[in-house]
């Protein structure tokens, strides 16, 4: 039996070898088969896809959109789902799918937790409260892209399927591929090409798009898992730390959930209305430990934000926004 065969039985044995595992497995086989675009693809899959190369239509799945409404007197409803079928046809697709250009030790992390979530910024959740459900005297503050367990499993199941249908393939136009280890050589660019149109690909639609524009995701409180997710800057969190003392991120949440209550129901106008956002995206930000995000959102909260919070006694998130404000 060749290695070819023991690949075979192995990407198939979905119980006993990852998706990652039989990738690097079958990385090793397209070094060894002519051309690239093989190669390209399972480099693809295993790093995650780049601004060269389209992204599969097996990796754009269906997501769900689930909000926070806050209202007079501290009043809340939370974990609202949000239809998209009411939104503009030409931004209807963007909120009901979720594409996924992350490498597949991501995918399978991100499996292996519950619901994984991308938090919208506040130009989403802008666009939500003009076209999107309402709530009566109340106000959209926060919403997520929610992404089931199991249309994860599909997207890891799609690659460990199209992988294995390849290399059927290719062994039934060359079945000594069972036996003899140098036959990988003998298999023409052409062939490979055609089988991989027909088995990887199988004629979907791919997709291209700048990095700007990808989501990223957390599962719990992981943090930021999609593509050019980063560490924190560590210049962000000294100069929060400068600002806040001893006081944590968790800290300081806790005190911008407050104040957005209490913003809320004093907000008269637009222009306040768009202060509570900013203070809403500051609070998910601090609990996300994205300090860089927490100073930009208190920026755009304003002075009225730093009067309220002053004039309710919460200190640490008055502190947090006059540094904030100190680079407008």
């Amino acid at each position: 039996m060749s290695r070819f065969s023991d690949l075979v039985d192995q990407i198939a044995d979905q119980k006993n070898y990852s998706l990652v595992d039989v990738l690097l497995k079958t990385k090793v086989l397209a070094f060894q088969l002519k051309g690239r675009k093989f190669r390209q693809w399972v480099n693809a899959e295993l790093d995650g896809y780049d601004d060269t190369l389209p992204l599969p239509e097996y990796r754009v799945v269906p997501c769900t959109v689930w909000g926070d409404f806050a209202g007079y007197f501290q009043s809340y409803l939370r974990n609202v789902s949000i239809s998209v079928c009411i939104l503009p046809e030409d931004t209807r697709e963007y909120f009901s799918t979720t594409k996924f250009y992350q490498g597949i030790a991501s995918i399978e992390s991100l499996a292996s937790g519950g619901n994984c979530e991308r938090v919208l910024d506040i130009q989403e959740v802008s666009y939500l409260r003009k076209y999107g459900d309402h709530v009566e005297d109340m106000i959209l503050n926060y919403a997520v892209k929610r992404t089931s367990k199991n249309a994860l499993h599909a997207v890891l199941t799609s690659v460990r399927s199209r992988m294995l249908e390849f290399l059927l393939e290719l062994r039934d136009q060359h079945p000594e591929l069972d036996k003899d280890d140098a036959a990988v050589s003998r298999v023409s660019e052409a062939e490979i090409e055609s089988v991989m149109s027909h088995k990887l690909y199988q004629n979907c639609t791919v997709f291209e798009g700048p990095a700007e524009m990808r989501d990223s995701y957390q599962a719990g409180q992981a943090g930021a898992m999609g593509p050019g997710a980063k560490a924190e800057n560590i210049n962000f969190i000294q100069i929060l730390r400068d600002s806040i003392g001893e006081s944590s991120l968790a800290d300081l949440a806790k005190e911008l959930e407050r104040l957005r209550g209490s913003m809320l129901a004093e907000s008269k106008n637009a222009e306040q209305d768009a202060s509570v956002a900013a203070i809403a995206e500051a609070e998910s930000a601090a609990k996300k430990g994205d300090a860089k995000g927490v100073l930009s959102y208190l920026k755009s909260a304003g002075k009225w934000a730093l009067d309220v919070a002053t004039k309710i006694g919460t200190g640490v998130a008055s502190k947090a926004i006059e540094k904030a404000m100190e680079g407008s």
